[in-house]
């Protein structure tokens, strides 16, 4: 009996395991999957000539404040391709000449294709800009978009905002109808460094975050290329002017009256396809 018993306990025992073990994989997955709180998306920062090193800093901050990892991408990693292991690609703010000088035709094919199979791109400012169809920069058109991920203009500066040396606080009013807009505040106050607006054709499949309040213009567009997701930002969120999480103290002079992190958590985990936790 004593052995009989002994083997009933065994085999007792060895279904609770299997059973506990079921419950906590599947609990694992869930969380994996849904929250981001442990997700294993990689961040890739372009981090090649043009991309302002400041900003590239912060822009690792503000994403590990994410919850996510970073790498610095070059532009020799866009020519070879070699950035498959990443999620999204952020383009920080700068200048767009170098952009163009640097990443070959092959550079931008291999963007472009990785986008539309799934990857998601984010870009502020001058890294907005070089993903749209056109710029016109200080009055002069340029028909040459460097990735063309979205069908819309960037220009800029704007002269009813970047007047004087170009830096001062922009107003915006966040589209609370939009998916990556209605959990935050109506009224936004962004960083704007001589930044762009966007115009959008009527018949673009582009959806409008945030306009400018001076001009009643797009600031922060969001769009499908393929599989795949596209963030825009004109002026630059990034930048935490009442905060020093960002590591930065330029512009801490400055009232941003809230912080602009958490609306661009939402936008990279609406590309991303990943659900917030509340």
């Amino acid at each position: 009996m004593k052995t009989k018993n002994g083997m009933i306990l065994f085999w007792l025992v060895i279904l609770l395991g299997t059973i506990t073990g079921l419950t906590f994989a599947q609990s694992s997955t869930q969380t994996s999957a849904g929250s981001g709180g442990e997700h294993v998306r990689i961040i890739g920062i372009y981090s090649g000539n043009g991309a302002d090193p400041y900003l590239r800093a912060i822009a690792h901050r503000m994403f590990a404040w994410m919850g996510f990892e970073t790498v610095s991408l070059s532009a020799d990693d866009l020519n070879r391709g070699n950035f498959k292991s990443v999620s999204l690609i952020y383009f920080p703010g700068g200048s767009t000449p170098p952009f163009r000088r640097e990443i070959t035709e092959t550079g931008r094919g291999n963007l472009r294709a990785y986008i539309r199979q799934g990857c998601a791109y984010v870009g502020t400012c001058a890294g907005a800009l070089i993903a749209c169809e056109k710029n016109i920069w200080q009055n002069r058109p340029d028909d040459y978009g460097l990735f063309g991920l979205v069908p819309a203009i960037g220009i800029g500066p704007i002269p009813e905002i970047n007047d004087g040396d170009g830096i001062t606080m922009a107003r915006l009013t966040v589209n609370r109808d939009s998916e990556i807009g209605a959990k935050h505040p109506e009224t936004a106050v962004v960083l704007s460094i001589n930044s762009p607006y966007f115009e959008i054709g009527e018949a673009a499949s582009v959806s409008i975050i945030a306009t400018y309040d001076a001009i009643r213009q797009p600031a922060y567009i969001a769009v499908a290329y393929g599989e795949g997701k596209v963030f825009l930002t004109g002026p630059h969120p990034e930048f935490e002017e009442d905060s020093s999480r960002d590591g930065n103290a330029y512009f801490d002079g400055f009232d941003d009256e809230g912080s602009d992190w958490p609306l661009m958590k939402s936008a990279v985990y609406w590309c991303l396809g990943l659900d917030e936790l509340e």
